[in-house]
């Protein structure tokens, strides 16, 4: 099995610590691509840095062909432990082409939507900073269609998947989503994991408190 690592540091907004060299299981072969604006140089004319990390992001399987597996880590963790990836490829069985995180602190995208609309009225700064201006309830009606049911929330920090036909369309639509309505990606993940008919596996631990996905970012 070919494992490709894919994360992005645009921008220069997060620190670049370095990561540990992975252990994995006999017949897996890992690469990692860490992007930064050397590697992935800037589009000014046509987006934020924070957008263009939407790139790698959902379409690793097209920057890097080929693979079997893919694993999107967000800059703002790191592989500190040498067992992370191997430890994230175990979470992936058989039946399932999608593995990543319930959302430790809200439990659905009618929950978030009233999270992040909340906090932009109280002027959160950080939320403020990021999304004001963003097209929020558009974003959500788009997700209130199609006989979808609304139970669940997933965190989209670390994800790893099998670059189905499925898998990629629905990697495609959620980019469409991002840059469409709202870059605050994970509002519509949930509603697109249904939609193309994908059946993740769940890790129910918290992701803001995994030991295998350190927190590498320094408060601002």
């Amino acid at each position: 099995m070919r494992l490709c690592v894919v994360s992005a540091n645009l921008g220069s907004y997060d620190v670049q610590v370095p990561w540990t060299p992975q252990v994995v299981p006999p017949g897996v072969t890992v690469d990692v691509y860490r992007l930064t604006d050397e590697n992935f140089p800037p589009r000014p004319k046509a987006m934020t840095s924070a957008l263009q990390c939407g790139i790698p992001k959902m379409f690793g399987w097209q920057l890097f062909p080929d693979y079997d597996c893919y694993l999107w880590i967000d800059a703002s963790r790191g592989l500190l432990r040498p067992d992370t990836v191997a430890w994230f490829l175990a979470q992936l069985p058989a039946w399932a082409d999608l593995a990543l995180f319930r959302h430790p602190e809200r439990g659905t995208i009618a929950e978030e939507y009233a999270f992040v609309k909340a906090k932009l009225a109280a002027g959160s700064r950080y939320l403020t900073s990021r999304y004001a201006g963003e097209w929020l309830d558009a974003q959500y009606q788009a997700t209130q269609h199609f006989g979808f049911r609304d139970r669940v929330l997933y965190a989209s920090t670390a994800f790893m998947y099998r670059p189905t036909d499925a898998v990629k369309a629905m990697l495609t639509e959620w980019w469409v989503h991002k840059s469409r309505y709202h870059l605050h990606d994970q509002l519509a993940l949930p509603f697109l994991v249904w939609k193309h008919r994908i059946m993740p596996a769940v890790l129910d631990g918290d992701i803001y408190h995994c030991d295998h996905l350190p927190i590498t970012r320094a408060r601002r």
